[in-house]
C-alpha cells in the first residue's frame, strides 16, 4: 500500500531556535485495518523533535485498501515552553508527503509556527443555568440632601385697579390771631401747622391675576450615601475552574490523561483480587477538555490468563454512558519493558482496554467502570485503596451527592444506565485505582 509521510518543524518565533518536545499522531479511528486480511497496519505514533525542531512520521495513505477507506489524524502537540495544542486534520489521498503547517488551525499569538485557519466547529449545547441566590437585604435610605437654590422670580402679574380714595381727615384748629403790626415789609411766613390725623384707610382693591411661573431652578446637590445594607446570603458555589499545579506529579506527567487518585501513598499489606462479574465504579474529576481512548487499571499481579475476559467504559454523572467496550476482551500480562525487575517478574503495572474511538471529555464528574466478566478468584490482583469500614471513606461529599467508589454484583456486561442511589449499590470494598489514557 502507498504510504504518506507527515512532517513539520517547530521554531521559537522570537529567536528562530528549534523547540524541544514531541508530537503524538493518532489515526481516527484508532486502528487502520487491511480490507483483505483485517490486520492492523497503522496506529498511534509518538514522534520526538530532533535537534532542528523537526519530526517525520509515516502512515498508510488513505485509500480503498483500508478499513475505513477515509480517515482523519488527531494531532497532540506537546512542546516545551509552548501551550499544548490538540486538533484534527483530514489527510489527502493524492500526496506522498504533507507538512502540518499547511493543514493545522491558526495558532495563538504566542505560538511557535504559522498555521492555516480551519473552519469553525459546531457550537456546543449551552449548559443549564444555575439557580440564582437570594437577594440581599436592602440598605437603609440615605439622609435627604439639602434643598436646591430657588429658581428665578417669575414676572409680576398685571396691576389691579386702583381702590377708591379714602375720606379726608378733619382740619386742625387755627392758631390765635396776632395783633396787627405796623405796615411794614412783609415778614417771613410763619411755621407750618401740624399735619392733621391720617384718614381711615380705604378698602383694598381686588388682587391682580397671577403672573406666569418662573423657570425651574437647578437641582440641589445629591444627598449623602446611606449606610451599606447587610450582605445577602451566599449563592450556590460554581463549578471549580481547572487547577494549575506546578512541580507536582500529575496524571499527565506519568503518561495518563486523568486518574481516580495518586497511588503513591496507598498501603497494600495483602493482595486483593477482582471478583468475577463485579462492576467497579470509580470517580473521575475532569477540569478541562480531555481526550482519551483507553481505560486503565493498576495491576498488582496479572500474568495474562487466556480464559479471563474484561469490559470497561465511562459514565456521566447523570448515569448515561459516554463510551465502552461492546464485548468482553482478553488482556495480555501486565508489565512494561524497561520497568524495574520486580515489576516485570510480578506482572505489576497498568492494564488497558481500548475504547471504540477517541473521545474528548468536557469538564464534569464521571465514573470509570471495570468488570472481569469471566475469570477465577485469584486471576487478577489489583492495587487498591484499603478499606475496613462498611462505607468507603472515598464517599465524602457535600451538596449534590457524588460517590467516588461503589460497585454492583452480577454484571455480565456494561449496564445501559447506572445510579449510585439504586438498590443493590455497595460501598464496603477495597477500591481499585483507575485512569484514562490516550494511547
Amino acid at each position: 500500500m502507498d504510504t504518506l509521510t507527515v512532517t513539520s518543524t517547530y521554531l521559537d518565533p522570537s529567536t528562530e531556535k528549534p523547540l524541544k518536545g514531541q508530537v503524538v499522531l493518532a489515526p481516527q479511528p484508532a486502528r487502520l485495518l487491511s480490507a483483505t486480511t483485517h490486520e492492523q497496519i497503522s496506529g498511534t505514533v509518538t514522534a520526538d523533535l530532533d535537534d532542528n525542531g523537526h519530526f517525520t512520521a509515516t502512515f498508510v495513505r488513505p485509500a480503498d485498501g483500508l478499513l475505513p477507506t477515509g480517515w482523519r489524524l488527531l494531532v497532540d502537540e506537546r512542546l516545551e515552553g509552548a501551550p499544548r495544542a490538540l486538533y484534527e486534520v483530514e489527510l489527502p489521498n493524492d500526496k506522498d508527503i504533507v507538512d502540518l503547517a499547511d493543514y493545522a488551525p491558526a495558532p495563538a499569538t504566542d505560538a511557535s509556527y504559522l498555521r492555516v485557519p480551519g473552519p469553525p466547529g459546531p457550537t456546543g449545547a449551552p449548559g443549564p443555568t444555575g439557580a440564582q441566590g437570594p437577594p440581599g437585604a436592602p440598605g437603609a435610605t440615605g439622609a435627604q440632601g439639602p434643598a436646591g437654590p430657588s429658581g428665578p422670580q417669575g414676572e409680576p402679574g398685571e396691576q389691579g385697579p386702583e381702590g377708591p380714595q379714602g375720606d379726608q381727615g378733619p382740619a386742625g384748629e387755627p392758631g390765635p390771631k396776632g395783633d396787627p403790626g405796623a405796615q411794614g415789609e412783609q415778614g417771613p411766613a410763619g411755621p407750618k401747622g401740624d399735619t392733621g390725623a391720617t384718614g381711615a384707610q380705604g378698602e383694598q382693591g381686588p388682587r391682580g391675576d397671577t403672573g406666569p411661573k418662573g423657570d425651574q431652578g437647578d437641582p440641589g446637590p445629591q444627598g449623602l450615601q446611606g449606610p451599606k445594607g447587610d450582605t445577602g446570603a451566599q449563592g450556590p458555589q460554581g463549578v471549580p475552574g481547572p487547577a494549575v499545579l506546578k512541580n507536582v506529579w500529575t496524571p499527565q506527567s506519568l503518561g495518563f490523561q486523568a486518574w481516580t487518585c495518586d497511588p503513591y501513598g496507598v498501603a497494600n499489606p495483602e493482595a486483593k483480587y477482582l471478583k468475577a462479574q463485579r462492576l467497579y465504579l470509580c470517580g473521575l474529576n475532569i477540569t478541562e477538555d480531555t481526550p482519551f481512548n483507553a481505560v486503565v487499571l493498576f495491576s498488582r499481579g496479572y500474568g495474562g490468563v487466556p480464559a479471563a475476559r474484561f469490559i470497561a467504559g465511562v459514565y456521566r454523572e447523570d448515569g448515561t454512558p459516554v463510551t465502552g467496550t461492546p464485548t468482553p476482551v482478553s488482556l495480555p500480562a501486565a508489565g512494561i519493558a524497561g520497568s524495574p525487575p520486580q515489576m516485570l517478574s510480578g506482572h505489576v503495572g497498568p492494564t488497558s482496554i481500548a475504547m471504540p474511538s477517541t473521545i474528548i471529555l468536557p469538564p464534569g464528574r464521571y465514573w470509570g467502570a471495570w468488570d472481569m466478566t469471566t475469570g477465577g478468584a485469584t486471576d487478577y490482583a489489583y492495587y487498591h485503596v484499603q478499606n475496613e469500614a462498611p462505607v468507603s471513606p472515598a464517599n465524602f461529599f457535600l451538596g449534590t451527592p457524588f460517590a467516588r467508589a461503589w460497585y454492583l454484583e452480577a454484571q455480565a456486561g456494561l449496564p445501559a444506565t447506572i445510579s449510585q442511589s439504586a438498590a443493590g449499590v455497595l460501598t464496603d470494598h477495597d477500591i481499585p485505582i483507575m485512569a484514562l489514557a490516550l494511547i
